[in-house]
């Protein structure tokens, strides 16, 4: 939900007071956290989003339906490939150095060093590998989801910090309500998919009983936790 302060005409408007003030409109929601996993690309529907006439200008916007390559699929396609992408995974059991920036972006993002498992499972177990992607991108693509969002709402408050506005209290009123919406729906979704340190452990024995493959091995490669907290 978002918050506009004016109207397409510009000035003050007659308030239930009997003075003026400008007129606030509040946008209702049209994504959800969900939405942004998921998306509409394979189901043939669309969502609805605000568009503004232009960056500088927004006092009218209007709805636009587009379809929305949901970041489950994205990190999805980006660890097992597509029909015209090799995908992470086979990179890796190749050989291959050269990365894209977004399989680089992906493994640098990657909570509680997934990437690294991913990366030494491909070496030493791919068909181990493909399943905990399997797994794993869900978890991985709410993470960065909720990095997006944590981004936009630190620049929001960023703008808003020096504010003196009659509505300043209003539209601060409105971004806490949006970001306790966010994250209650984000920590129902983690629950659902899991959390990245209990994937984690559910590989570690059957790592552990594999030749040459230690769960030390994984460790080492995963790097330090990633921080979560929104």
């Amino acid at each position: 939900g978002s918050l506009i302060v004016g109207s397409e005409a510009g000035g003050p408007q007659p308030s239930p007071d009997g003075g003026n003030s400008l007129p606030v409109t509040t946008l209702e929601a049209t994504l959800s956290v969900s939405d942004l996993l998921n998306g509409n690309r394979d189901s043939g529907e669309t969502v609805m989003l605000w568009r503004c006439p232009s960056s500088d200008e927004c006092r009218s916007p209007t709805k636009e339906s587009v379809t929305l390559d949901g970041m489950i699929p994205r990190v999805r396609d980006l660890l097992i490939g597509t029909a015209s992408s090799t995908g992470l995974i086979r990179k890796f059991m190749l050989g291959v150095e050269a990365l894209t920036p977004e399989e680089q972006g992906l493994m640098e993002h990657a909570p509680w060093g997934l990437g690294g498992a991913i990366r030494t499972l491909a070496v030493a177990e791919p068909g181990m590998a493909f399943a905990f992607a399997e797994r794993a991108a869900p978890i991985i693509a709410i993470e960065l989801v909720q990095v997006m969002v944590r981004d936009m709402l630190k620049s929001v408050r960023l703008a808003t910090a020096g504010l003196d506005h009659t509505h300043t209290t209003q539209l601060l009123q409105q971004l806490e309500s949006v970001r306790t919406d966010i994250w209650r729906e984000s920590d129902t979704l983690a629950a659902r998919y899991g959390n990245p340190n209990d994937l984690l452990e559910s590989f570690r024995t059957l790592l552990a009983t594999r030749k040459g493959v230690s769960y030390l091995d994984l460790v080492q490669a995963n790097g330090t936790p990633g921080d979560a907290e929104p």
